[in-house]
Parts: C-alpha cells; sequence; structure tokens
C-alpha cells in the first residue's frame, strides 16, 4: 500500500506503516478525526467490520470507491518522516 504524502487525498482507513499488523492497522477515520482500529486479524474480519463502519459514518473521499469491500482502496499507510503532509496520517502518527 502507498503512503500518504500530501494532503491532495484524504483515507478512509489508514495504516502504520512503522508497525506491523494486525496492530498497526487498519484503522477507520471517523468523521471526528478519531481512529477505531478494524476488529480481528484477518482481511474477512475486517472487512466486516470496514462494513458496519462505511454503512455508519461513510466514506471520507471516495475516487469512485463506495463498496466495503473495496476499502483497501481507500486506505494509505501512514510513515513517520514520510507522511507528515496528510493531515490526517499526521494526526493518526501523532497519537501513536
Amino acid at each position: 500500500m502507498a503512503q500518504c504524502r500530501d494532503n491532495f487525498w484524504q483515507p478512509t482507513f489508514v495504516h502504520d506503516v512503522d508497525r506491523p499488523e494486525p496492530n498497526g492497522g487498519p484503522f477507520y477515520v471517523m468523521p471526528t478525526g478519531q481512529f477505531v482500529k478494524l476488529r480481528g486479524n484477518t482481511a474477512a474480519e475486517w472487512i466486516a467490520h470496514a462494513t458496519e463502519l462505511i454503512n455508519a459514518h461513510g466514506v471520507r473521499d471516495p475516487r469512485g470507491h463506495t463498496t466495503p469491500q473495496q476499502y483497501t482502496n481507500i486506505q494509505c499507510g501512514c510513515q513517520r518522516g514520510v507522511s507528515e503532509g496528510n493531515s490526517t496520517c499526521a494526526k493518526f502518527l501523532a497519537g501513536r
């Protein structure tokens, strides 16, 4: 997955690139700006929880990807020293 580097696009899901999964992600970005770790340790479990969150709160910047199964298309990695130019990643990394 590509790292976010600037504010051109705002992800619905983020990962901490510096930490391996499952502890490093994925995290859903709430409309309030908080981050919710997706339940489970497998893609199937993450998609189930992503579906709940997308149905309840939506997709931030869809770019044509609107189904929960496409959640991997609306995510990015947040990496220290690379992603601070993206405001979502900067906030996410500051809280880690």
